[in-house]
């Protein structure tokens, strides 16, 4: 890494010396007056610092307010990876709006739930959509930033262009003002839809300072030094982007590249070297195409020294660490729920724990031990179904509570009060064990442990013991239902070469590696680019169990 651990952390204590709850806005603002030359934000090849992006907002902000929209209005944002993203993110925090980030990519139904349960009253896009106004409810406008407009004759139709025109003569002393007046650190500032993987999409509530305390301690936990370089080809409307990239990057007055269109390998590989990368950040299936298709050898990154990869298979790791030359990997547990993550593997630990574990709770330096402001996150593990706390090595529901955990899903009481105990814990409905070091092990959700004859069987165990098999490009296992044994396994698999890495093989590495009960009884060939996904690139579970349903079928 650039500095040692020690050196990273008093940098961020100097700069940090005092926790002060504050909203999105105000601590940008305290970083872009610290750092205003520093580059802030990359999108391909458009790079722009901390003052650019401060006079972008403004802008942005000023045309809001001239459209009426004030502190509290809610405001959605349909948009791809784009400067503007950016902008309007901050615009939206300085007059105290509540934003909604939103997969413009997502189901014509789905798309109207989502603006209707979120009370979206403004709605910004830059690409036609098939959207009808009258299935959303409270709206009042909506704000165009491309060249054509989405709807003729579309009376609530605004071209933003003339509107940044417009606002461009009132002065920027009317948002600092009214930014001080309505902002409120512990107000919501985002309501960010769950995926939706298991159940429909849930709107998360965020806090100001909530994602603030988080990215702070994801900067602290991983040592960011000033400055740090992250490459995000991650969509900015998932929370791994916004709060673990973007915001995180903000603290430490470092740098978020992105990429505006569908990740492409070679073009990826481009930018990573321009923009002198340091640190990514990424899903499992895009570290999967990089060091597949990439032609990386090692020295091609210099800059390179760390990255964080969620829940890789093993060779992903191992391959990462001598292509890339990354000594500082990392892997985390978290959602929406926690603003980003609540554990997460720090340079400190021993080299490798990332493919083995989740990390342990994050240090939130200042953000717990300010005597007036300070506090910290809790984890444990408890019996589904006696809420009982567990010991070391039990397997349980992982549950947290503290200063980054959401109040509630907007609109949605009864969800909120099912996901939280008595005493203010947040169930997770995810299974995971702590061992006696603190670090956690990640199990998988709920609803995808399946019993075979009265024993348990995690599927995110079996993917991570099958995914060691040599030729393994990909695995996902699923439950399905048996009339003798209640379920039995099937692994979908995605191999480099079907003719040696077959059923066979596959079985006999299964035989040396799990019990007997956990063999997956099927395994059905395919490419993983071809299974059910869903709208932020996460395996849908469900659509699996019914695909395998179908193959079982079929050959049956």
């Amino acid at each position: 890494m650039k500095g040692t651990v020690e050196e990273n952390r008093q940098a961020l204590d100097r700069l940090y010396p005092r926790w002060i709850p504050a909203t999105i806005w105000e601590r940008f603002l305290y970083i872009a007056d610290r750092y205003p030359k520093n580059e802030f934000v990359i999108f391909d090849h458009d790079v722009f610092t901390y003052e650019d992006v401060r006079r972008e907002s403004l802008r942005y902000a000023k045309a809001l307010m001239s459209l009426g929209v004030r502190a509290g209005d809610h405001v959605a944002l349909l948009l791809t990876n784009c400067p503007e993203f950016v902008f309007l993110t901050f615009a939206a925090a300085a007059i105290g709006a509540v934003k909604i980030p939103v997969n413009p990519a997502i189901g014509r139904i789905q798309l109207h739930s989502i603006l209707s349960r979120s009370d979206a009253q403004y709605i910004v896009l830059r690409e036609r959509l098939s959207l009808d106004p009258d299935a959303v409810p409270n709206l009042k406008s909506f704000i165009w930033i491309g060249e054509k407009l989405p709807f003729e004759d579309a009376v609530k139709t605004v071209c933003s262009v003339d509107i940044l025109r417009e606002a461009e003569e009132l002065p920027d002393d009317d948002i600092y003002k009214y930014a001080k007046e309505h902002g409120d650190p512990f107000s919501m500032c985002d309501i960010l839809f769950t995926s939706g993987s298991t159940s429909e999409p849930k709107g998360v509530i965020e806090l100001h300072d909530m994602i603030m305390r988080d990215s702070f301690a994801t900067a602290y936990t991983r040592c960011y030094e000033i400055g740090r370089r992250v490459f995000l080809p991650v969509p900015l409307y998932h929370v791994m982007a916004y709060v673990g990239g973007l915001m995180t990057c903000m603290i430490a007055a470092g740098t978020a590249v992105f990429l505006t269109k569908k990740f492409d390998v070679s073009y990826a590989v481009s930018v990573m070297k321009e923009k002198r990368i340091n640190d990514m950040q990424c899903m499992p299936i895009t570290i999967q195409k990089l060091l597949n298709d990439g032609n990386l050898k090692p020295g091609d990154l210099p800059d390179m020294h760390a990255a964080y990869w969620t829940n890789c298979p093993t060779w992903i790791w191992k391959k990462g660490m001598e292509v890339l030359g990354v000594t500082d990997l990392s892997n985390g547990y978290g959602m929406s729920e926690c603003a980003s993550s609540v554990t997460m593997v720090s340079p400190e630990d021993m080299v490798g724990s990332a493919a083995h574990c989740n990390g342990r709770k994050k240090l939130g330096g200042i953000t717990e031990t300010d005597p007036e402001y300070g506090a910290a996150m809790e984890i444990r593990i408890c019996d589904f179904d006696t809420g009982k706390v567990l010991g070391t090595g039990k397997q349980g529901e992982i549950q947290y509570r503290g200063p980054q955990t959401t109040p509630g899903y907007y609109k949605n009481p009864e969800v909120t009060a099912a996901s939280f105990t008595e005493d203010g814990w947040f169930r997770s409905n995810d299974i995971g064990m702590i061992d006696h070091n603190g670090y956690l092990y990640f199990s998988g959700r709920y609803g995808d442990v399946y019993k075979i004859n009265g024993e348990n069987v995690s599927p995110q165990f079996l993917d991570r013991v099958i995914a060691d098999c040599p030729g393994v490009v990909a695995v996902e296992c699923v439950g399905v239902p048996d009339p003798r044994c209640n379920a039995v396994g099937a692994a979908f698999v995605d191999v480099t070469d079907p003719e040696t890495v077959t059923e066979e093989v596959l079985r006999a590495f299964c035989k040396e590696h799990l019990a007997k009960f956990q063999i997956p009884q099927y395994f059905f060939f395919s490419d993983s680019k071809t299974w059910p996904r869903t709208a932020s690139n996460k395996i849908k579970k469900a659509g699996l169990r019914e695909l395998a349903a179908e193959l079982i079928a079929s050959k049956a």
